[in-house]
């Protein structure tokens, strides 16, 4: 048993306890020499300086279903007509109030849909 990045089990030591340990060092392993993923929305939009607003949103304090809200909004996962369209969940894309096609822009700003939110 080649044991060079993990100590050598005790007696005392639980299997359970063995596993999460070894676990955790093929997670460290797996992760070592690799850059951390940018975000979905980071490769979207690069010319928006997201440290600034994930600061923004959380230094003002606000209730947690607004930061919900933003959250969804930031990340681009308001279930929009378009959206569900597209994930095939719904086969017409167009805002059901003014048969514009519902985006997240649209959702908010255009249409009477945004008092739902």
């Amino acid at each position: 048993m080649d044991m060079a990045y993990v100590q050598f089990p005790d007696q005392a030591e639980s299997a359970r306890s063995i596993r999460k340990r070894l676990y955790n060092t093929l997670v460290a392993l797996g992760k070592a020499g690799k850059p951390e993923p940018a975000m979905r929305m980071e490769t979207l939009y690069p010319e928006v300086c997201w440290d600034i607003v994930w600061t923004n949103l959380n230094a003002v304090w606000i209730p947690n279903m607004m930061k919900t809200t933003w959250y969804q909004v930031i990340h681009d996962i308001v279930p929009t007509n378009d959206r569900l369209a597209k994930i095939r969940l719904r086969d017409d894309p167009h805002c059901t109030l003014c048969r514009k096609t519902d985006t997240i822009l649209h959702h908010l700003t255009e249409c009477n849909a945004a008092a739902n939110i």
